[in-house]
């Protein structure tokens, strides 16, 4: 549960609390009302809690670099991919240029299989190097 969560829930009890409707219903989420203050008292403990692990946390993403990593990952990523469509794009016109693209299609999925296949949907890329193997390799035969 996330300070926003707890934060949350102290708001929703503190207006029950405050509120007539509480007093004709006797309870709330089947809380009498001593066991609401309670249950709200533990949440202000939880919520100081939550907000101490939170900037601890964020202290130690921060020193960790992670998020200037994630960013120059996707950046790579992106470029990798561009490349790798390049590449599928590109007519054949030998036996060489087959070998390229099943290469860059290999590596691209060594490299990460779902970004491979999200980022090339919609593209029969699988079907048209089949074709041009069989199309270069009749030729030579």
């Amino acid at each position: 549960m996330t300070v926003k969560d707890i934060v949350y829930e102290i708001k929703a009890a503190e207006r029950v609390l405050r509120g007539k409707t509480f007093d004709r219903q006797k309870k709330y989420r089947g809380l009498t009302r001593q066991e609401l203050e309670q249950s709200l008292d533990d949440d202000y403990e939880r919520v100081a809690v939550a907000r101490e692990y939170e900037a601890e946390c964020a202290r130690a993403r921060s020193q960790s670099g992670i998020e200037q990593a994630k960013a120059r990952l996707d950046e790579a990523r992106d470029t990798f991919t561009a490349v790798v469509k390049r590449i599928l794009a590109e007519p054949e016109y030998s036996m060489t240029g087959v070998l390229i693209k099943a290469q860059a299609i290999s590596v691209a999925s060594a490299a990460d299989a779902l970004m491979v296949f999200s980022t090339l949907e919609n593209e029969d890329w699988g079907t048209r190097l089949a074709r041009s193997v069989l199309h270069h390799a009749e030729a030579r035969a």
